[in-house]
């Protein structure tokens, strides 16, 4: 706001001083001096407007936008009004056959009462929408229509339209009536964009308002000139040019320079919410380390001691059953801690990526496990793998682990000392993904209810499920483990809708050549 004021001011005292201390009237100068500052000042404002026509039309697609739209399509038919202005003012090479010398002023008042009413027109336009009903590409034929017609009214009918300018005498009644409406007009649109300015804070709306603010003491020198080379003129024109230098800061160098800046905020933004993270995840990593390991020094002494009563013969009989809950339970949170550290080595191994791992040789050594674990049972392990060769997928160190658990629960939950396994691997390919191994494992056991399935998903941390879950089970954080891999781990009904005939586990690992 207080450029809008600075400027104001500024305009006001130099305009003011030049009334005073000058007769501004009486200074002439010559015709060759006059049009060539009149040429240079005039290209640069041809040359703004076309820059604020291509830069806001390219960008509209990205951001559809009513205001950029409308600006932008306005300052074209401003740039060719404007070109029309000065190769047809007085002592200029012949451009049409024939002009009155009221033609010049004729198109100065079309291009500013349209630069008056564009801006005015855009104050009320959304900046962050489109509107249907008048898609861009007409807009732009409107403009263009309008543009043509009024260039030709001038053109064929300079002479029969009302004087603008006599010769000798200087400005008509209705050239500077016109004047004084672009001057409202500007005026109107000074306190809408202040406004906007204000409640925004955006330094692209304070720029606008100065400019009109410029654009008002140029047309207040247009009311005063009497010969179309007088220094009224010239100091007009010097108003404009600056004008359009504060417009140019406003719609071409921020339409140009505001996206890499706010492109640059972003990503600085983005990498300091980085850093951030990584350093919280560091510390998060760190304090979980020493929990672990203060948990784990905790929990020794309680499982030992709850085993020496739960063993100890001479205890009474209810004191060794709590004793052996305690030691169910310690060795629960045990396992626990020891997942969650396996679950973080994984998080860490990620980035760096997973070593490759052979499928069948995981099978066959998850085999011989269960099988020495449970000397007691007798193992029906039916394979429908590929043919020779290794199957490779990537997770040594952990699929191995959730092999072996499956296995393992399937031999601790089937009745009686029959265990049944079926374990199929076979290739599938991911579209854009690429090739994968779907391997299923499934046994005959008494299955995993419906509600007890949705603790062993790969969102089991999810705040949702907090109450559901318990403690998670290894199968939990395996879950985790093979999403960042890449893969993923579902638990399913071996018969679809009966849970009691058995659990299928499905394993889909990323394939390694």
């Amino acid at each position: 706001m207080s450029l809008i004021l600075i400027t104001l001011v500024v305009t006001s005292i130099v305009f003011s001083l030049t009334l005073v201390l000058v007769n501004l009237r009486t200074v002439v100068f010559p015709t060759t001096t006059f049009l060539v500052v009149h040429t240079i000042l005039e290209v640069f404002t041809v040359c703004v407007s076309f820059s604020i026509f291509a830069v806001r039309w390219s960008s509209m697609r990205p951001i559809p936008d009513s205001q950029s739209l409308f600006i932008g399509v306005a300052f074209f038919s401003v740039a060719i009004i404007h070109v029309l202005h000065f190769l047809t003012y007085s002592g200029m090479p012949v451009f049409l056959e024939s002009y009155s010398v009221s033609t010049p002023v004729h198109y100065w008042m079309l291009a500013r009462l349209t630069f008056a009413v564009a801006l005015l027109a855009a104050a009320f336009l959304p900046s962050d929408r489109t509107y249907r009903w008048v898609p861009p590409p007409l807009t732009l034929v409107l403009f263009t229509v309008y543009t043509l017609s009024a260039i030709l009214l001038v053109a064929l009918y300079s002479s029969e339209l009302p004087a603008m300018i006599v010769p000798g005498e200087g400005l008509t009644a209705i050239k500077i009536g016109l004047e004084y409406v672009a001057i409202a007009l500007m005026a109107a649109a000074v306190c809408l964009y202040w406004r906007i300015a204000a409640r925004t804070g955006e330094l692209m709306y304070f720029l606008l308002a100065s400019a009109l603010v410029l654009g008002i003491f140029e047309e207040l020198s247009f009311t005063l000139y009497k010969s179309v080379f007088d220094a009224f003129n010239l100091l007009g024109h010097l108003f404009g040019f600056v004008s359009f230098l504060f417009i140019y800061l406003a719609l071409f160098r921020s339409s140009v320079r505001r996206p890499y800046e706010k492109l640059q905020e972003a990503k600085g933004e983005v990498e300091s919410r980085t850093k951030e993270a990584e350093t919280a995840k560091l510390k998060a990593q760190t304090y979980l380390d020493f929990l672990s390991h203060d948990i784990t020094n905790i929990l020794s002494p309680i499982t030992l001691y709850g085993e020496l009563i739960s063993k100890n013969e001479k205890a009474p009989p209810e004191v060794r059953r709590y004793a052996a809950k305690i030691l169910s339970q310690g060795e629960l949170t045990a396992s626990f801690v020891t997942n969650l550290r396996r679950f973080t080595q994984a998080e860490r191994s990620a980035p760096a990526g997973f070593k490759p791992l052979d499928l069948r040789k995981a099978l066959s050594e998850a085999e011989s496990e269960v099988r020495k674990r449970y000397p007691g049972k007798r193992f029906d392990i039916a394979y429908a793998v590929p043919g020779a060769g290794p199957i490779t997928t990537i997770g040594a160190g952990y699929i191995e682990d959730v092999v072996d658990e499956v296995f393992d629960n399937a031999a601790k939950h089937s009745p009686g000392h029959e265990v049944r396994i079926e374990v199929g691997v076979e290739s599938v390919v991911k579209a854009e993904e690429g090739p994968y191994w779907r391997m299923v494992i499934s046994d005959h056991g008494p299955g995993i209810p419906d509600e007890a399935k949705v603790t062993l998903s790969s969102d089991v941390f999810d705040p949702e499920k907090r109450l559901a879950r318990g403690i998670a089970s290894k199968l939990s954080f395996m879950s985790l483990v093979v999403e960042q891999m890449g893969g993923e781990m579902r638990i399913v009904d071996r018969v679809r809708g009966d849970h009691t005939k058995g659990t299928k586990v499905v394993l889909t690992l990323p394939a390694r050549v």
